[in-house]
């Protein structure tokens, strides 16, 4: 199997524990919290404890008129070095093998960094949406969930 090619990533320094701020981001849902521009709810499969192999759902705000679900899996949690990554099984991404990463590095001072990286092997051709597009949709979620993740934190 070929590498993911990275689509976007972003980081964000934030004025917390990174104990504090991998204590939210480890419990996998609520998702909404920090990205609510796009997710209507998030929650874990069969309330799964996080790990590699919990799975995770949300419903995606503008995807259609009803609304529209992803699944998504957790193929590596590390509480050790504060990361998790996840794929996103099922649901409307016009992509190949779209794969998000999550780490917290601590920068003491109660600091952290929080990083996110998303990749996918290959983009789907479609009517909806061309690659410039998605890439750029990919870009600004994840520049709306740093910001939104960050504001929760410092304001906490």
């Amino acid at each position: 199997m070929s590498q993911n090619e990275v689509i976007t990533s972003a980081k964000k320094v934030i004025n917390d524990s990174a104990d504090s701020v991998w204590a939210r981001l480890r419990k996998l849902d609520g998702v909404e919290a920090f990205l609510p521009e796009v997710v209507g709810k998030s929650w874990i499969v069969d309330n799964q404890a996080p790990g590699v192999g919990t799975k995770r759902s949300c419903t995606l705000h503008n995807m259609s008129e009803e609304g529209h679900a992803t699944a998504e899996e957790v193929i590596a949690f590390d509480d050790t070095n504060r990361s998790y990554s996840y794929k996103i099984e099922e649901g409307s991404m016009p992509v190949k093998n779209m794969v998000n990463t999550f780490s917290v590095k601590d920068l003491g001072y109660k600091k952290c960094e929080l990083s996110w990286e998303a990749t996918m092997a290959s983009f789907i051709e479609n009517p909806q949406m061309s690659e410039i597009d998605f890439r750029q949709f990919v870009k600004s979620n994840g520049e709306m969930l740093m910001a939104n993740f960050s504001k929760l934190h410092n304001n906490a």
